[in-house]
């Protein structure tokens, strides 16, 4: 999900359903119950409601292709590879 906690918060558990904190033997204390979703289609991530994390993202990649229209080619593929490399190394993370 998309959301971000104050909107989490907002939204509420899906459905009011009943939910709970069981501490299982091995894996400790665990919440089993609804997420905070507005229905199961954005629970099981169908839909996302364009979050103020989204808005960013997509003013940053909407300033990013303006800028990308100025440079040369080969200015672009150093633009891309840096860019890639950042994206490869917060997924090794």
């Amino acid at each position: 999900m998309t959301r971000t906690d104050v909107e989490a918060d907002q939204v509420g558990y899906m459905y009011d359903l009943p939910r709970f904190n069981v501490n299982l033997p091995l894996i400790g204390k665990t919440y089993l119950g609804p997420p905070k979703a507005a229905d199961i289609w954005e629970a099981i991530g169908f839909t996302a409601s364009m979050s103020s994390n989204n808005k960013r993202l997509t003013a940053a990649r909407s300033a990013l292709v303006e800028m990308a229209q100025d440079l040369t080619p080969k200015e672009r593929q150093v633009l891309i590879d840096t860019l890639q490399s950042m994206n490869q190394s917060e997924e090794s993370e």
